[in-house]
């Protein structure tokens, strides 16, 4: 048997066992969503004995909107049972201490829930059903991004985003850091937050990346929104059901959609909420987010050459002006392993 033959012969079995590799990835995933669906279950019908019907109805009404649109995660909410509306409440404080977090996430929950339900607040099985309902629409977001439209919006094949070691190639776009001792961490801002990123943090451009928008779209408008497929079943849109076009975009739709795409490229593939911690290197960086200088506004450059138009980006600009560090307590997240 010539070398060449032999090579031939490698590289067809080794041909053959990446392919079983990717089947078993696939299986794997399958299988995890098929599990956290199951667990879903059992906790729902053990809460369904002590909450009634028509409550666990209205959870499930508010909590798709309230996750893409305010916040991903609730903090506390084993004590907002206890809290009242604060009469002294800044929302532009609001992210100054742990109680303004908690009123202003108190007064989003009492928009996004219907009125008649308001006095259950104060039961915590409200608040694990819900929190748990915000966990199954996490996976059902994943799910669809990766499955059905992440190909599309990132740009790659669908094989880069299955596994682990076929992720590593957006390593740099995520700013994945590893350590001389072994530990890994992830800068909190890192390109794909940012539109066409040149090395350095902007202000008019972070939050700004097409495939953040791309994200939203697909969430709320649907997959053929994005993949430009034609659906012949007539159903109406989230952007429909809930009156997007009026409302339009939110400062925790736009950190949704940072975290969804930070997902998609990360090493390990849990994400959690987790404590409050920047990098020294990034805290001057954040402090910069939404900060418009005068000079900045004006429509022309200072070489007199029309600047690009900012329309949306101006539009975001004044959310994230406004809520800074809403963004910034949403996108400073880190995935762990189970």
């Amino acid at each position: 048997m010539s070398v060449r033959t032999l090579i031939e012969h490698g590289q067809k079995v080794q041909h053959k066992i990446n392919q079983q590799k990717h089947a078993s990835s696939k299986d794997c995933m399958k299988l995890a969503d098929k599990t956290n669906k199951e667990t879903h279950m059992q906790k729902r019908r053990k809460l369904s004995h002590s909450l009634e019907d028509a409550m666990i109805e209205a959870i499930h009404l508010s909590v798709g909107k309230f996750t893409y649109m305010n916040m991903m995660w609730l903090r506390h909410p084993e004590q907002l049972t206890d809290l009242s509306l604060a009469a002294d409440y800044d929302p532009m404080k609001c992210f100054n201490s742990l109680d303004g977090k908690l009123q202003g996430q108190l007064r989003e929950l009492q928009q996004a829930v219907t009125s008649k339900f308001h006095e259950v607040f104060t039961n915590i099985l409200f608040w694990k059903e819900f929190k748990s309902q915000m966990q199954q629409q996490h996976s059902n977001s994943i799910t669809h991004i990766r499955h059905t439209v992440g190909a599309s919006i990132f740009d790659c094949k669908p094989s880069e985003l299955d596994t682990a070691t076929a992720r590593m190639k957006f390593k740099e776009d995520i700013r994945f850091i590893e350590e001389a001792d072994g530990t890994t961490r992830y800068k909190s801002l890192c390109p794909i937050l940012y539109k066409d990123y040149e090395g350095h943090h902007e202000k008019r451009k972070i939050f700004l990346n097409r495939s953040l928008f791309q994200i939203y779209t697909a969430l709320v408008c649907g997959s053929i929104a994005v993949t430009r497929k034609t659906d012949a079943s007539g159903r109406p849109t989230l952007e429909d059901i809930w009156g997007l076009k009026s409302t339009g975009i939110t400062p925790g739709a736009i950190a949704a959609c940072a975290i969804y795409h930070f997902y998609h490229h990360a090493e390990n593939t849990t994400v959690r909420a987790m404590a409050s911690v920047v990098d020294q290197e990034n805290t001057d960086a954040l402090d910069e987010i939404g900060v418009d200088s005068g000079a900045e506004d004006s429509e022309t450059s200072t070489n007199g050459s029309q600047k690009p138009d900012m329309k949306s980006g101006n539009e975001l600009q004044k959310m994230i002006t406004s809520h800074p560090q809403a963004l910034v307590n949403q996108t400073q997240i880190r995935m762990v392993q189970l």
